[in-house]
């Protein structure tokens, strides 16, 4: 409805941020065709617009539909991108943001020693700007890498850690990319006994954000 409304208005601003609003919605239900057409949509409004800010949080949304539709490479291009425009202008939230999507786009196509760097970093990034809530989502990729190395132990104590992390923060996002997220998880279960697994997810689950942000990003 708001995005018809700003169509009337010929408010390209508005369609904008409607197309981006539906993106995400499309995200977060797993529609990721229908996703990245409204990404699609927002990001050239944006730049028609020559909103070269904003255009960070656009690219970054297209391309997490795109890493979920198995296009990697497109995806890693408009990652690399939107982490150049949020550098460009200081926007701390969307190069954490933007970290988080190359980390996970990196542990993806198998090079588990920059995702680590690129996760350890947005995670970092995020606990100092107080953004909680997407913490999770470098968490689950830093259970990833550590699975990817034999540390078996490490990443059912990161998976705890961003269950814990979900509950306190009462957001339960969707994994950034559930396939990945759903093999990491395998990964760690066929290692460990059920009793080791779930002794390691607890590890962590009682400290505070901030220990396990600590936690997360030590080598």
């Amino acid at each position: 409805e708001v995005l018809g409304l700003f169509r009337v208005l010929g408010d390209t601003g508005g369609q904008a941020d409607a197309l981006f609003m539906l993106g995400n919605f499309g995200i977060n239900s797993g529609d990721y065709q229908r996703a990245a057409r409204f990404f699609a949509d927002s990001l050239a409004l944006l730049r028609e617009r020559g909103d070269e800010k904003t255009t960070a949080r656009g690219m970054a949304g297209l391309g997490v539909a795109l890493l979920n539709l198995g296009d990697l490479a497109t995806a890693r291009e408009l990652f690399e991108d939107s982490l150049v425009v949020a550098r460009k202008y200081d926007d701390r939230w969307s190069t954490a943001m933007s970290l988080t999507m190359v980390g996970h786009t990196a542990l993806a196509d198998g090079g588990h020693a920059r995702a680590q760097d690129l996760l350890a970093g947005a995670a970092s990034l995020f606990a100092d700007t107080g953004n909680l809530m997407y913490l999770q989502w470098c968490l689950e990729g830093l259970a990833g890498t550590a699975a990817a190395r034999g540390d078996y132990e490490r990443a059912a104590a990161l998976d705890g850690a961003r269950d814990a992390l979900r509950a306190e923060t009462g957001v339960l996002l969707p994994p950034v990319y559930p396939a990945g997220y759903a093999q990491t998880l395998a990964t760690i279960r066929a290692a460990l006994t059920p009793a080791a697994f779930d002794a390691a997810r607890a590890r962590l689950a009682g400290q505070s954000p901030q220990q396990i942000t600590a936690a997360a990003t030590s080598n």
